[in-house]
């Protein structure tokens, strides 16, 4: 409601009520404005009633919400479902258009609108919150998951080579099997696994292989691209970002970075920052539910190919991941997010000092390793994850040492051993996976710790 309108209640309603709720109406709008005019995610969240009015508000903005229109076209906003309407919060019509995912939609101008907001707000949350500094303004949100991100990111490249010859990618070893998929869609590209380097009890990325594939493949001009990761499972460390990226600047090649829950973690990110500085890194996909703990189904890109992989994707695309990531910043806010990050390393600390205090000198030293913590079991049994698991524990996992090899997932890779231990001949014969994600708390930390307690103590009794 503007001015006029509060006038004309004036008639209905005593003057002082009514400046009391035009104050609150005008604290709202100075909140709206001050989003617009700052672009940066407030300090202090928001309330839920601001959020809520502010995306109503844009959401009539769509031709869909229109009270008088006149549709005959085959794809119009129309939804049966009341149930779902509301769930949408009415913004039905999705973004971009056939040809461009980020295009304007000429019916949808407040989907457009909130699709460049969470764009120019996630730009700060990258530089302001999780410290990426040299962080490229051109940030691509995508309503898929990481997987798929990187499956177009290689696509991008393939589409910047126009080169048959470069089919070889080059790949450090992570046991993921999204990003294999990903990575081996192309039936044009073979993949070259790089073994994790052991040096002090600890898997790290094997830069002399890395240089001896480049050469023994025909050198740069042979190779399609190097596949990095960043967040991974103990005991492996995150790959060494910068040296590699150092090594694709000299030799112009392609460097992908898959960092799919690296943003909360602080080695991480100074590695994505040093890699940019110094090197150079074509595209870094990260997942919006690891980071932002939104629902599952969206990534968020950076670097020169991430508006190339922002083209490649055919016709419009579903909201709803952006609209979630984007209430998801108005409402935790700036102040928010950076406690969840302390609490986080906080409580990192915090499970590995339980975890001693039960399996005393059994966890695995990885101190690049921020984020998961690999515990050596005194008793093989591959048992114990699944045992969590019926007490309601998610997410633990246990490795046995094994010779069997994984079957052949995809013609164009390796067949791995011990797949699951990032490693062919694992550091050490049984260990359990935890990890401290944004999000958990001390109380789901003392939870597993004493389960897993009772599970040890009944294996080895």
């Amino acid at each position: 409601m503007n001015s006029d309108v509060f006038n004309a209640v004036g008639e209905f309603v005593t003057p002082t009520y009514l400046s009391q709720a035009m104050a609150s109406r005008n604290q709202m709008s100075h909140c709206f404005q001050q989003l617009l005019s700052q672009r940066r995610i407030p300090d202090d969240g928001w309330e839920t009633n601001y959020i809520e009015m502010f995306i109503r508000e844009v959401s009539l903005w769509d031709s869909n919400n229109f009270a008088s229109r006149s549709a005959v076209g085959e794809r119009e906003g129309r939804c049966l479902s009341k149930m779902v309407r509301d769930r949408h919060w009415g913004l039905i019509h999705g973004i971009g258009r056939s040809g461009d995912v980020n295009a304007e939609q000429p019916k949808a101008a407040g989907s457009s609108f909130l699709l460049s907001l969470t764009r120019t707000l996630v730009y700060d949350a990258l530089k302001n919150i999780f410290g990426i500094v040299n962080v490229p303004r051109d940030i691509v949100v995508l309503p898929i998951a990481t997987g798929m991100s990187i499956m177009m990111g290689m696509t991008a490249v393939s589409q910047m080579h126009g080169d048959a010859k470069r089919r070889n990618v080059i790949w450090s070893r992570i046991d993921q099997k999204s990003c294999i998929k990903a990575m081996t869609s192309d039936p044009n590209l073979q993949v070259h696994v790089v073994e994790q380097k052991r040096q002090d009890g600890v898997l790290m990325t094997d830069m002399e292989e890395i240089q001896s594939l480049i050469h023994s493949l025909g050198g740069p001009d042979h190779i399609h691209s190097i596949v990095l990761t960043t967040s991974t499972f103990a005991p492996r460390s995150p790959d060494n970002v910068p040296a590699v990226s150092k090594i694709c600047k000299d030799l112009a090649i392609p460097l992908i970075v898959n960092n799919a829950y690296g943003l909360q973690c602080s080695k991480c990110c100074h590695l994505i920052s040093d890699a940019l500085r110094v090197g150079r890194v074509d595209l870094v996909v990260q997942s919006m539910d690891k980071n932002f703990l939104v629902p599952v189904g969206g990534s968020v890109l950076f670097g020169p190919l991430a508006e190339t992989v922002n083209k490649i994707y055919p016709g419009r695309a579903s909201m709803s991941p952006i609209l979630d990531l984007l209430i998801t910043l108005l409402e935790v806010g700036k102040n928010g997010f950076k406690k969840l990050l302390a609490d986080r390393r906080a409580n990192f600390e915090y499970l590995k000092s339980k975890l001693e205090e039960i399996l005393p000198g059994q966890i695995l030293h990885n101190p690049k390793n921020q984020i998961s913590l690999a515990i050596s079991l005194p008793k093989a049994t591959e048992k114990l994850g699944s045992e969590l698991f019926l007490r309601n524990v998610s997410g633990a996992r246990v490795f046995v040492a094994n010779d069997e090899s994984v079957k052949r997932m995809d013609k164009n890779i390796t067949v791995f051993k011990n797949f699951g231990c990032h490693t062919t001949v694992p550091i050490v014969p049984v260990y359990l996976n935890a990890a401290c994600a944004i999000g958990t708390t001390k109380a789901e930390i003392d939870l597993f710790v004493t389960r897993l307690k009772d599970r040890i103590d009944k294996t080895l009794s």
